[in-house]
């Protein structure tokens, strides 16, 4: 299907362009298991796809998991014993699927295993869609534990996850990848947000126990529909009772300290301008 657009066309920042895939499959009666897929593409960049895993029903049948991920709605999953399915859904086109003057969007069927195809009907509606709405946008921070980690003790790791797009973010989930062979999680090892509004922001921790004390790296990922933010952190884990925690217990001690003289001496300051004052009116 070949279309137009206008001269300067681009994808953002305030038009963006949207391919909307609706189509019927229908599996031949003989299918066997394997994957099948349905793509919608603009100029040869991939722009929507649906994933079709098709498996043998305990006690005969077939079983067909259907998914979809796209930067509106998020992730999708369902799953029909049916042979003929409908699917429906928009995603954002790729920025190198659009540019100004002739375009071309295209549909791929692929079938992988022992997977059979009878048809795949593509309706009419299916096209593109102009839209001033931005994608979700993502921004992650992470920081160190506000306290010295002991081993032995849980440390928090405090994150914050912002989102400054014109769409809700679906499904945002904070974890640790690959943690060192020395930190285990002191509790979930994931948060999982489900939605995320535009201009919305949410915050969170993850909990860990270092076994030994060292240098620490630990890589906090957030995952939203096609964000992965990798935020490393990079921290001290001591013994209790070593060098390090005593420095750092006599120096919150020694700022409890300083600041108990500071109220003290502020006290007797405003008590000798009181009695000043007194003296003075007499």
């Amino acid at each position: 299907m070949r279309y137009r657009l206008p001269p300067g066309a681009e994808q953002g920042p305030r038009t963006w362009y949207l391919i909307r895939l609706h189509f019927r499959i229908v599996f031949a009666h003989d299918s066997g298991p394997g994957f099948t897929y349905v793509s919608g593409l603009t100029d040869g960049h991939g722009a929507a796809q649906a994933e079709f895993h098709l498996r043998e029903a305990a006690g005969g049948g077939r079983r067909v998991i259907v998914r979809t991920l796209d930067l509106i709605e998020g992730s999708a999953k369902r799953t029909t014993s049916s042979r003929r399915i409908n699917i429906d859904f928009k995603n954002y086109v790729q920025v190198a699927g659009v540019r100004p003057g002739r375009n071309e969007m295209t549909f791929k069927l692929e079938a992988l295993g022992r997977t059979k195809v009878d048809r795949v009907m593509v309706f009419a509606n299916s096209g593109l869609i102009v839209t001033h709405k931005s994608p979700a946008e993502l921004r992650f921070h992470a920081t160190p534990p506000t306290r010295q980690a002991t081993t032995g003790d849980a440390f928090e790791i405090p994150f914050t996850v912002t989102n400054s797009g014109g769409r809700a973010a679906h499904d945002v989930s904070v974890a640790a990848l690959a943690l060192p062979r020395s930190v285990t999680p002191a509790g979930p090892a994931m948060r999982h947000f489900p939605l995320i509004a535009p201009g919305g922001r949410v915050q969170g921790s993850l909990r860990f126990v270092a076994r030994t004390a060292g240098h620490y790296k630990i890589d906090l990922q957030a995952v939203g529909g096609a964000h992965f933010i990798d935020r490393p952190i990079e921290m001290e884990v001591v013994d209790p009772g070593s060098s390090l925690w005593e420095t750092g217990r006599i120096a919150a001690a020694g700022a409890i300290i300083v600041a108990g003289l500071l109220c003290v001496g502020l006290s007797r300051r405003r008590r000798r301008e009181t009695a000043a004052k007194g003296a003075g009116a007499d």
